[in-house]
């Protein structure tokens, strides 16, 4: 039986070690982390990652965890209403349609249950060096030791180990999108019942968004800043909270109320909005995987893939294999429906905001044009 580690227990990582191990894969999956991370945002689920769900056996516990949003409204730094939706929020799109919102923790601990009896989990640890040869890739962890795996994938962010060590320092593949965010549980102090709120102040380039979970028992906040690239310990977290409060210092609002909550919250996360562009994504058995790409051919299509003989086998020679992928990814994008923003009524003005999801700003809609083509083109070839 061929062996896979994957590094990263989040989401993808998870959810490709399911469909591995359904096609007759030994799986490993390592994580920094000494557990499941909590807190956090909550992430969407749509389209085809709901056929996923489904396919998973998944699919009636996420629906039963979405989140329960009724509208939004858009403030000022001084708590004034700029405009309100109750048919789709920001952080969701549209309300009341088949998509589902739900806490990214609560996704996670599903994907975990689903797999912990035919997966290896090793947590608190992580690859500190690869080295690939004949036999498959030598893989050695920071807490000592280390073992043989016939294939590497890398499911582990932004800052991923394994692109780290298979391909080069992360700073040659980050484009930084000039935002930081920082996300944190809080108590709902401000009483909201299933409605969010989203501010943002132009002038100091700062906003961010509240919204209740846990049956409004609990606050999920976002806040953030435009920004060039800040010089920063990632381990540091204290470091990273006096930074977001120098930055948000003087707002009105419940800013104040925010930042206080901030300090004391105990699961925090810090980071730069980025992108990761590579020229490519597999060096030899090792891949540094796209979480969309690993979700979408790792499990949409994992029971339509040869066994582990075959298609992993592949990876020495790429080419065939990695344009059959852009056909797939092709038709699988098509089926997916386009999020779509309700049109501001008569003589209303939307304020401006950066374009980036997570600090005052929708999601940018998709159109379905370029899918619509693709699929033209492939009907003319097979005619």
């Amino acid at each position: 039986m061929r062996n896979v580690l994957i590094s990263g227990a989040s989401i993808a990582g998870p959810a490709l070690a399911y469909w591995l191990r359904r096609k007759g894969f030994s799986v490993t999956v390592v994580e920094r982390a000494p557990g499941q991370r909590k807190g956090r945002q909550a992430v969407d689920i749509r389209g085809v990652a709901l056929e996923v769900m489904d396919r998973m056996g998944l699919g009636e516990h996420v629906r039963a965890a979405r989140t329960r949003m009724r509208g939004m409204s858009m403030v000022d730094d001084e708590g004034n209403e700029l405009f309100r939706s109750e048919e789709q929020a920001f952080s969701s799109g549209r309300l009341g349609g088949e998509d589902v919102e739900l806490l990214r923790e609560d996704l996670t601990a599903m994907l975990y249950e689903v797999t912990k009896d035919q997966v290896e989990y090793v947590f608190h640890d992580s690859i500190s060096a690869l080295e690939q040869d004949e036999h498959g890739v030598r893989v050695e962890f920071d807490h000592g030791g280390f073992r043989t795996f016939d294939f590497v994938i890398g499911a582990d962010g932004a800052h991923s180990a394994v692109r780290r060590l298979a391909f080069g320092p992360e700073q040659q593949f980050s484009k930084h999108l000039g935002q930081y965010l920082a996300i944190f549980p809080a108590a709902n102090f401000l009483g909201l019942n299933n409605w969010q709120f989203w501010f943002h102040d132009e002038e100091s380039g700062t906003g961010g968004a509240i919204y209740p979970v846990r049956d409004n028992a609990e606050l999920r906040v976002t806040l953030g800043f435009l920004s060039e690239p800040v010089t920063y310990d990632h381990r540091d977290v204290s470091q990273q909270k006096q930074i977001v409060t120098d930055r948000l210092a003087g707002l009105g609002w419940e800013v104040p109320k925010l930042l206080a909550a901030m300090a004391d919250a105990p699961d925090f996360h810090f980071d730069a909005m980025a992108q990761i562009h590579m020229d490519r994504w597999t060096t030899g058995l090792v891949r540094a995987g796209r979480r969309r790409r690993l979700l979408r051919l790792g499990a949409v299509r994992a029971g339509h893939q040869p066994g582990p003989g075959r298609r992993l086998r592949a990876r020495r020679g790429t080419e065939p294999v990695r344009r059959r992928s852009r056909r797939r990814v092709r038709r699988l994008r098509a089926a997916d429906a386009p999020v779509r923003r309700p049109q501001p009524g008569a003589g209303h003005r939307e304020p401006r905001w950066p374009r980036v999801r997570g600090v005052g700003g929708p999601r940018q809609e998709r159109h379905l044009t370029g899918h619509r083509r693709d699929r033209q083109r492939m009907s003319r070839r097979r005619s």
